[in-house]
């Protein structure tokens, strides 16, 4: 038997329940301004730049409520650079930008809007007192990035709402037409793959003001990160399910990052067999210590396709996963215990 070895990407779990931190989630309203953009681009790197610092700049003073980030939709010179699903924001658009640099406010294309256009979007976009937002808490034990998250409903509301944890790095230094080999790239959005490009669907559609929802997201860092410029920020989207677009109902970028620099994991060795899988998959898990153990499936975009809890001995578990009613394709399967999570990739293939 092949043994298959774990590779930790974004893993999500929702729930209720009381955080191990106080999580503040503020009453607040704030949005994204996405830049789409790409390293060979003379005007991304003449106005287009001169203007993304300048955004960046109004949010640091505290005179925009939008964070700025950059998605680099397809960078030549630096493949790191590059956000793996911004052609999904692309077809989340309400239009279709024509070239780039264009920006973009939440599901808005404002095309080669200047500063004066995106503030104006901005300040219309937040103008409303909040529904939503999510509270955050980061740390960092070693390669992993642990997130505690809190959505908090501010007002009754019913929908299909979707929660994401995100990450930027700041200054990158990378070839930039117009910037030249040693440019700063400033705020450049990370891909988070298994969570999906707008978060994890909340598993209810309706909500009470007041509600609380906890949960857990994990990255590992990639090799090519730097960790001391690694910064994490929140995105609360509403599916409007006449036009199947997402909306963003909220971001920030509030938060205490708390000490924590050793890993933490009582998972050793996880695997699935077989792999791919047809109509089962056995999910071998093994535990340095016995713990209470969540494992869900999730496909492509994010959703939660089966999940399940059990408890779980010291060494060697398995876990009998049923997919015969999973259509083909590629799923995350994640296994998150007390103090620990892990995901593999699974196949279906009948």
């Amino acid at each position: 038997m092949k043994k298959i070895l774990l590779s930790l990407s974004a893993l999500v779990a929702f729930g209720t329940g009381v955080q191990a931190q106080a999580i503040n989630v503020p009453e607040s309203h704030n949005t994204l301004v996405m830049k789409a953009t790409a390293d060979w681009c003379g005007p991304c790197g003449s106005w287009g730049w001169t203007q993304t610092q300048a955004l960046i700049d109004a949010h640091a003073a505290g005179t925009l409520r939008a964070l700025t980030v950059a998605t680099h939709t397809s960078s030549s010179t630096t493949a790191s650079l590059n956000v793996s699903y911004s052609s999904t924001y692309r077809t989340n658009l309400d239009a279709d930008y024509t070239g780039i640099p264009s920006f973009l406010v939440g599901n808005k294309n404002l095309n080669q809007g200047n500063t004066a256009t995106v503030t104006a979007e901005v300040t219309s976009a937040t103008a409303m007192a909040p529904t939503v937002n999510v509270g955050f808490m980061p740390k960092w034990k070693g390669d992993s990035l642990i997130v505690d998250i809190k959505t908090k409903f501010f007002k009754a509301a019913t929908g299909e709402y979707w929660v994401g944890v995100f990450l930027l790095e700041h200054d990158i230094t990378a070839y930039q037409n117009g910037q030249g080999a040693t440019a700063k790239h400033h705020n450049i959005m990370r891909a988070t793959p298994g969570q999906g490009a707008f978060g994890t669907k909340l598993s209810a559609s309706t909500f009470t003001a007041g509600q609380e929802i906890t949960g857990k997201v994990a990255f590992k860092a990639d090799a090519v990160w730097n960790k001391a410029e690694i910064q994490v920020f929140t995105m609360v989207w509403k599916k409007n399910t006449t036009t199947n677009k997402y909306e963003l109902e909220n971001m920030n970028l509030v938060a205490t990052y708390p000490a924590g620099v050793n890993n933490v994991s009582n998972i050793d060795v996880v695997k699935l067999y077989p792999n791919p899988a047809s109509n089962n998959t056995t999910l071998y898990v093994n535990l340095t210590q016995p713990s209470d153990v969540a494992v869900n499936v999730t496909d492509a975009v994010g959703r939660v396709v089966y999940s399940s809890k059990v408890n779980m001995n010291a060494g060697r578990n398995l876990h009998n996963i049923e997919t015969s009613n999973l259509p083909n394709g590629l799923y995350n399967v994640t296994i998150l215990s007390d103090n620990g999570r892990m995901t593999e990739r699974l196949s279906i293939n009948k």
